[in-house]
């Protein structure tokens, strides 16, 4: 395999570098590769790698993640029913599109244990940990804004899903609990789970690039700070600086391509789900 597609990113195995035109100017991003061996996570610096020593990490995961599915009644017997992953942008807003013109939903399918992506992810969170020993770590767990996307979903079918509700904080505790047993006490004493929601934030796109915006929220400068991220989600720093001053540095964040197709976004599957039919 020589190229492939990643959340967007062209990765080109031959080159060692991932390529993705951002918004919101469409720019091209082109990012070199390293760790490209069998086995190990590749990861590349946006925009470029800092010469300063940086100890105040940014970094985070999701919640639910492509398992979280919505199946659609069929059309006609002679095809399977559509299933659009609420977690993703794209096809929640195609879902929502789909119910606002008659399509009814059959059944709804969540994470009920946690997938490759969140033990991939938490383990290479560790390994970067451990080689940058950051004085203090921003993470954050978006449990409030994926109850909004729940609210969403609420509000299009015009039911109470107050069991879905359950379900995701039932899931975001054992989430909790694996990432603090992942990381051990010494580590968790550094960490502080951020809740932008609580800062006056709306929505949940605002809500993840916050803390790449604003680190003056947090009592710190934007010199003091790095990101480590999951590939996808470097767009967050690059809307940030985009958002708030192109003119200045960005703060630099280091991707991890998590599996060759992402585990987030790849993985549509039915392992360790619950379903519900409504």
């Amino acid at each position: 395999m020589t190229e492939y597609n990643y959340s967007g990113w062209r990765v080109c195995c031959r080159n060692n570098e991932a390529i993705r035109y951002l918004p919101p100017d469409n720019e091209m991003i082109k990012i070199k590769l390293f760790n490209t061996e069998d086995g190990k996570v590749p990861e590349g610096w946006w925009p470029k790698e800092p010469n300063n020593t940086k100890n105040v990490m940014i970094t985070g995961i999701c919640i639910w993640d492509a398992r979280w599915q919505l199946e659609f009644n069929r059309v006609n017997k002679a095809n399977q029913p559509a299933r659009r992953t609420f977690s993703l942008n794209y096809e929640r807003a195609d879902a929502i599109k789909k119910i606002k013109l008659g399509r009814t939903i059959k059944k709804i399918y969540f994470p009920s244990m946690l997938g490759l992506y969140h033990n991939t992810l938490i383990n290479w969170q560790l390994e970067k940990i451990l080689q940058f020993k950051p004085r203090r770590i921003l993470y954050h767990l978006p449990v409030d804004e994926y109850h909004d996307y729940i609210c969403s979903l609420e509000k299009v079918l015009q039911i109470p899903l107050e069991w879905l509700h359950q379900e995701l904080n039932i899931f975001a505790e054992a989430l909790l609990d694996h990432i603090k047993n992942v990381f051990g006490k010494n580590i968790m004493r550094n960490i502080e789970f951020i809740q932008p929601y609580e800062k006056d934030i709306i929505d949940p796109l605002s809500s993840y690039i916050f803390p790449y915006k604003f680190p003056e929220k947090f009592g710190l400068s934007a010199n003091e700070i790095f990101g480590v991220e999951e590939f996808a989600e470097i767009r967050l720093a690059y809307a940030a600086w985009k958002e708030k001053d192109s003119n200045t540095n960005p703060i630099p964040v280091l991707g991890g391509i998590i599996g060759s197709k992402s585990y987030y976004y790849g993985l549509k599957s039915f392992y360790g789900t619950k379903c519900i039919e409504i």
